[in-house]
């Protein structure tokens, strides 16, 4: 997946100081080794907790942590009713038990714990943390973005969450999600994942596709570790879900009201994952209503890449560029 680590938009937002009142809030379930640098160029104006089963690793990291409003907790998100919805039967098409990753964590007799776990130690924390209980109730936060990798238990955090996506609102999720399982509509699946986050208005931007060869034959792994591998069939994928507000009618269908502040920091998430076109979009729409706060053109001319010919304008001379010269933008000219 496209990571934009040097935005021009996101840096000038914070410094002047539109996130300075509603700060970037975001949710890291799975957040062993910490929380994924480009969220820090949000700065001083993020504020994160992120969740890990470790215990030892979440101390490690609270330890480590230079930023006062970032924090890890130990604990398994997911959903308390969970166990009485999925059952027992059902017919499952997972390829993981068969593939040779699995095969090669045997034969180096490596655990999850080895590979995650920075301490060694393998403890466990058993408490379950629903994000709804523990965001609306336990530690009020207006969240903004939730990231799961939760290993096959991501639908899990879905369902914990089901109020705090409408109430915060969530603007996106980054979700772990798997091709093959359980054929159970509550089971983790990129079937069911889909349809329960498009129910909520949210809408698919941007997949990272894993593949898992068999360990009847096995292929190249992409990394240093036994985990994707180079070619076999698809296994899961890291989903971006953003909420698309350039649609006509969209606040109206799905009942939400959008702060200023909301609405920049989902342009400031359309630039990190490589979306300037949509956050261009959002400014556009919004014009009226950002323009008290911000300059709209100098955010769009931050957004604005190059020209084909590599010569960097304005985000008005580059629109009149394409309009004049399509053939211009042709791959390969």
């Amino acid at each position: 997946m496209k990571i934009n680590t040097t935005p021009r938009l996101l840096p000038y937002l914070v410094a002047s100081g539109a996130l300075q009142e509603e700060p970037f809030s975001l949710v890291d379930v799975g957040a062993s080794g910490g929380i994924e640098p480009h969220w820090r160029c949000f700065g001083g104006a993020l504020r994160a907790v992120g969740f890990d089963m470790l215990v030892n690793e979440v101390d490690r990291l609270n330890q480590e942590e230079q930023n006062p409003q970032v924090r890890y907790c130990a604990g398994r998100v997911g959903y308390a009713r969970y166990a009485e919805l999925i059952g027992d039967s059902y017919f499952s098409t997972n390829i993981q038990e068969r593939s040779s990753s699995r095969r090669a964590l045997e034969l180096l007799r490596v655990s999850h714990v080895d590979t995650y776990d920075q301490t060694h130690t393998g403890v466990v924390s058993s408490d379950l943390i629903e994000l709804d209980e523990y965001f609306l109730n336990t530690a009020p936060a207006d969240i903004d973005f939730i990231k799961t990798d939760a290993d096959s238990h991501d639908y899990e955090v879905l369902l914990g969450s089901k109020e705090l996506l409408v109430k915060a609102p969530v603007m996106g999720l980054l979700v772990e999600a798997p091709f093959s399982g359980g054929l159970h509509p509550a089971a983790t699946l990129f079937a069911n994942v889909d349809v329960f986050l498009r129910n909520r208005g949210f809408s698919l931007y941007d997949f990272d596709l894993r593949r898992y060869s068999r360990a009847s034959l096995p292929k190249p792994f992409r990394w240093m570790q036994p985990c994707e591998t180079e070619s076999g069939q698809l296994n899961w994928a890291d989903c971006l879900y953003l909420r698309d507000i350039g649609i006509e009618g969209y606040e109206e269908q799905w009942k939400v009201t959008l702060s200023v502040a909301k609405l920049l920091k989902l342009c400031c998430l359309h630039e990190l994952f490589g979306l300037e076109d949509c956050a261009a979009e959002v400014l556009l729409k919004y014009r009226d209503s950002l323009s008290k706060y911000v300059e709209v053109e100098a955010c769009l001319d931050l957004l604005t890449p190059a020209l084909p010919d590599g010569k960097q304008v304005g985000y008005r001379e580059y629109i009149a560029f394409f309009e004049n010269n399509v053939e211009a933008f042709y791959s390969g000219r």
